[in-house]
């Protein structure tokens, strides 16, 4: 199949060719000259002239129909060449996004079958938080505020007006969080023995063992917090025995509170052992509840 390029070089060649039949005329012509009047050479000339003329003018227009052909030709072509490029290049650059996506997806399932037994037994065995549930880790948080910030400070400025002794008010509060959390422990204990589990205990705890032993201690905590009753007695405004009833009071409001923290999964207590005080010295509530291991 001749292509665009194959006519012009034809068309060129045909030019050359006649520009040389041309000079063999005129060749012919000077050697004819002395045989003819110089009426006849003139016609003759004229009409050579004429005729090399209609023959140029046919060649410049095969010529010139050959290049639009030839620029059309290459035009789309390279048109074509362009798109072919780009449409390789996105159907690439789409083959890697699709090859990355899915080996997202493939890590993501991965990382779901690898975590799916931990998160239901995780979920099942209530370490997953119940938002609705008034003793949540985030409302047990929210209450240790409310005792720290609101109603401790109205406390010790009684405490401290009447001559108290910081060290004194600081152990009565630390001992109500501790006697808390061991009388806590030692129920939990006697529910771990109630399912037949003890520290010698070999082995996983099988799932619904575990399932239904965190739900009596969920039912425990529970208790606990719907037990709370105010003490409605009037409290003196001054003396001695002022200071033992609000602070009898407030002790108790740190056992009951001490009591759900440790019943919590995990346990939590106030964090004593890193606590720095501020400014004033009877601030004595740590800034942060941490977790503490349980059995």
């Amino acid at each position: 199949m001749s292509q665009p390029g194959d006519n012009y070089g034809k068309n060129i060649q045909k030019h050359r060719d006649s520009n040389l039949q041309y000079l063999s005329c005129e060749q012919q012509e000077h050697q004819q000259r002395h045989g003819l009047t110089d009426e006849e050479r003139f016609k003759k000339n004229l009409e050579v002239t004429r005729s090399a003329v209609r023959q140029k003018d046919e060649e410049w227009k095969s010529i010139k129909d050959s290049l639009a052909e030839m620029e059309a030709f290459y035009k789309v072509k390279l048109r074509g060449e362009g798109l072919a490029e780009m449409e390789t290049f996105y159907k690439e650059k789409l083959e890697e996004e699709r090859s990355a996506r899915k080996e997202i997806e493939e890590d993501f399932l991965s990382f779901k079958n690898r975590v799916a037994p931990d998160l239901a037994l995780s979920r099942r065995a209530g370490n997953t938080e119940n938002m609705n549930s008034p003793v949540s880790e985030s409302k047990l948080k929210k209450m240790y505020d409310k005792l720290k910030l609101h109603q401790w400070p109205k406390i010790k400025d009684h405490l401290k007006s009447e001559g108290a002794k910081l060290e004194k008010a600081r152990a009565y509060i630390q001992n109500q969080f501790k006697e808390a959390a061991d009388k806590m422990e030692r129920k939990k204990q006697q529910i771990n023995e109630v399912f037949r589990l003890t520290e010698s205990s070999s082995g996983p705890t099988p799932q619904k063992v575990e399932e239904l032993r965190q739900s009596v201690i969920q039912s425990l905590q529970l208790a606990v917090y719907h037990s709370r009753t105010d003490d409605k007695t009037p409290v003196p405004q001054h003396g001695d025995h002022y200071l033992q009833k609000i602070m009898e009071k407030f002790e108790l409001e740190c056992y009951w509170l001490g009591c759900l923290m440790a019943l919590n999964n995990p346990p939590l207590q106030p964090d004593w052992e890193n606590h720095i005080p501020g400014m004033d010295e009877w601030d004595i509530f740590p800034k942060e509840i941490r977790a503490v291991s349980a059995f």
